[in-house]
This record gives C-alpha cells, structure tokens and sequence, in this order.
C-alpha cells in the first residue's frame, strides 16, 4: 500500500493563490479547466502539489518576459477581458472584493484601493481594501459621513470620476486631507459604482505621489468600475438568497429536533458550544458566526433516517446503524451550497475518530479537518449530558471525566482541553451572574442562587 504524501508538500487553495498572485476564485477555475493540477481529499477540500505550483509560476514569468509588448489600448482591453473572466468566476462577495480591489488598482496602476457601499443614510461604509496590491481588512467595516467627504459626496450626485492631483486641491476637507497625509498619499480618483442607474458605492484609488490623470486613464477606471459595480450587486443578491436559504434551513433543522423531546434543542447547544470553543480557539467572530450556523446544520440529514430508526426507544440494530451512519454525508450534502468546503467537511466528518474507527470515511489524527474534531466533542458532550429513551443523563463531573477518558482515541486532545476550559469558563460567568443576583435579593443566602450546571447546557 503506498504511503501517504505528507501534508506540507501540499498546499491549500489560498495558500497556492498567495504563490502564484492570483485570487483564490482564479486557482479553482484553473483546477476545473485542467490548467493546474490538484487533488482531492477525503474531506473533498483541494490540495494543490508545491511542485507543480512553482512550475506554473515558473511558465508565468517566462511567458510575460516573452511576450510582445503592447499600446496602452491593447493593454486595458485585455485588462477588461480577464477583469469580467475574473469577477463572473464567483458570485462570493469576499472573493468578488478581492479581486475588484486589485484589479482597479492594475486599471491606473495605482497602489492603494478602497471599495465602499452607500447604507442609504448619508454615509459609506468600507468593504474591501487593497494596499500596495495586496488585500488588507483594516479599514473593512469603517463608516464615513458624506458630508465631510465633498469630493465623495460630488462623485456620488454626479455619477462621474473625481480626480484630485495634490493635497493643494480646494475640494479636499480637512478631513479627506488630513486622511491621504496620514497614509502619505498625495492624488486620488473617486469612482461611482452604479449599477441599473443606481449608486451603490464608491472607489477611492489613491496613490502616493502627485499625478495628473489622463483622460484615457479614468475611462479604463471607469469601465473596470462598471464590471466591479454589476459583480458586487450579483454577489450581494447572492448572499441575500443564501441568507434567506440558511434561515430555511434553520427552521428545518428545528423542526427536525422537535420530533424527538430527547433531541430538542441539541442544534442549538452544539452551535453555542462550537461558538465557545472557537473562541477559546482564537477563531475569529466572522469565523465562528460561519461555524455556529453550520453547527447547527449538522444533524439535518438524518431527515434522510427513518422515523422508526430515529425515533427508536432502545439501542439499534447494525442494519439500523448503517442508515444512522448515512446522516453526515447526506447533511453536506445539503449544507454544500451555502458554505465552503472547511466547513463542509466539518459536517461530513463529526462522526469520525481520532484513532481513525469512526465513519463515514475512517479518518484519523490531524487528517480529519478541525471543525469536525471540535465539532465530535461538542455533539459528544451533549449527547452525554442529555437525557435518551435508553439510558440516563451523565452528570456534569462524569461528563468531563468521559471527554478526559476518550481524549487521543475517540477526541482530539487539544480539542478536549480546550473545550475543557471553555466550559470551566462558562461555569465560573454563571457563578458570578448568580451571585450578583443574590446581592438584589439579600433575604436569601448566595447559595440559593448557585444552580447546577443544567444536564443539557453544561
């Protein structure tokens, strides 16, 4: 049997997008088309071969020092064709942004970028930023009134470009000037993004001397503008159909809890667990809003069981077990669309074991993606904390004794001690909380207020 490569001579699709300098939505389409070779894992997540990758930037730069040089004409209409190749090849708004940024920053060769949305009420706010080329999330999120942005303010009412070619300029407010000398810029073009004859944001491309802009120069900016403008609302719409898909969903998934007075409420205890402990984790917030959501997705294809398995009051037959052992796959199956194949797999693999004896794949150790080992905790612990038709609720204390037990064959020990301190954390903020209740209430002692740690929410 052939030994399996090891993990570092791969490398992941962002990881082989910051080698070759393209976005990781232009990696994936060179996958699906055959120009870049890839493999796929169990947990059907890409790895791309080191080699291959150098191989590949190698031809690149052949190419480009080869090739014959070009008017500026030549030039922005080719930009233009790989700017609408690019922004078609994905309808995820982070990856749209990404590759707006830096490819409005190529249409003026220009260093910086900032891509803002108008909220409807006199201000912009910041969705993407690119600095020196390269995406930068500092300013994502930032709002700023219009009224002290003039120069913004005129390329909004106007629908055109507004190009400042100095600090001098008696447009800039001493807010706009006081923002470009900070980041010692010098000269900048305001770009309206209107799409069907309606703003729906800005783009500030700013560089770092003083420069005057050619009239060819903005209406190349313009026209990657207008691409950029119709990709963000396409991806907006997108994202709004995946939200209203991910509430269904929701809702189903309650639903499905609901059949079972044992199970209810399990979804929404493992999401809130998940949450804790990618937090304790260091995953970020925007990481774990995305991990709670698919936390509580993970049991949805046991709509796919039959009632008379899932509703069984005593333990299951091995017939029984196979169609049990179906509900991972088949809940990615259904969380495919909305999310990506991280978290995905996390769904498809919360049944596996570290020691490589659980299902539906038989992976083991580090190969096992780590939202799956977090999650095969967590929907442990509950399990074991909760009341079921054939055995009794485990208590608190033989519950952190069974993860301690379990942990390097069934759990990932990192995962158990982080989870561990998560829920020791969780114990000591409800002490606290009941105290505190008690100094209002002083007729009772403080231990009247000190409940148990509930059998279904540790």
């Amino acid at each position: 049997m052939a030994a399996r490569p090891t993990p570092d001579r791969y490398v992941r699709v962002q990881q082989a997008a910051d080698l070759l300098g393209v976005s990781a939505t232009t990696v994936r389409r060179w996958a699906d088309s055959g120009r870049i070779a890839c493999r796929r894992t169990p947990s059907d997540q890409r790895r791309f071969l080191l080699t291959d990758i150098e191989e590949i930037a190698s031809q690149a730069s052949r190419a480009a020092r080869d090739r014959p040089a070009i008017d500026d004409g030549g030039r922005r209409d080719g930009l233009l064709f790989e700017t609408s190749l690019e922004l078609s090849s994905s309808l995820e708004l982070g990856a749209v942004l990404q590759s707006a940024a830096r490819r409005l920053t190529m249409a003026l060769e220009i260093p910086d970028c900032d891509i803002f949305r108008w909220d409807g009420e006199a201000a912009m706010v910041c969705l993407a930023s690119a600095v020196s080329g390269a995406y930068d999330e500092t300013w994502v999120g930032e709002r700023f009134l219009l009224a002290d942005w003039p120069c913004h303010r005129l390329a909004f009412e106007t629908r055109s470009a507004v190009c400042v070619g100095s600090r001098s300029d008696p447009r800039l407010s001493s807010a706009e000037r006081e923002n470009i000398c900070h980041y010692d810029q010098h000269s900048f073009v305001t770009l309206p993004l209107v799409a069907h004859d309606k703003v729906i944001g800005l783009v500030d491309l700013l560089d770092h001397r003083e420069r005057a802009y050619s009239a060819p120069d903005i209406a190349a900016a313009e026209a990657v503008g207008q691409l950029v403008a119709l990709a963000i609302e396409h991806a907006q719409l997108y994202d709004e159909v995946k939200r209203l898909h991910l509430g269904n969903l929701r809702a189903l998934s309650s639903a499905l809890s609901a059949k079972d007075y044992y199970t209810l409420g399990h979804a929404g205890r493992v999401a809130a667990y998940m949450t804790m402990l990618g937090q304790e984790l260091g995953w970020s917030q925007e990481h774990r809003a995305k991990v709670e959501n698919v936390a509580f997705l993970h049991d949805i294809g046991k709509i796919g069981v039959s009632d008379r398995v899932l509703l069984k009051a005593g333990p299951l037959t091995s017939e029984e077990w196979e169609l049990m052992r179906q509900h991972p796959g088949i809940s990615a199956e259904i969380v495919r669309p909305l999310f990506d194949t991280e978290l995905v797999a996390g769904v498809r693999h919360h049944h596996e074991r570290f020691d490589g004896t659980g299902y539906p794949d038989g992976l083991a150790g580090t190969y096992i993606p780590i939202i799956a080992r977090a999650m095969c905790v967590v929907d442990c612990y509950d399990a074991m904390s909760c009341e079921r038709p054939y055995r009794h609720a485990l208590s608190y204390r033989q519950c952190l004794a069974e993860l301690r037990r379990c942990a390097g064959t069934q759990f990932d020990s990192e995962m158990v001690e982080a989870f561990l301190r998560a829920l020791d954390k969780l114990r000591r903020r409800r002490a606290q909380v009941n105290c505190a209740l008690s100094i209002r209430r002083p007729s009772l002692p403080c231990a009247a207020f000190v409940t148990p740690i509930p059998r279904c929410a540790s």
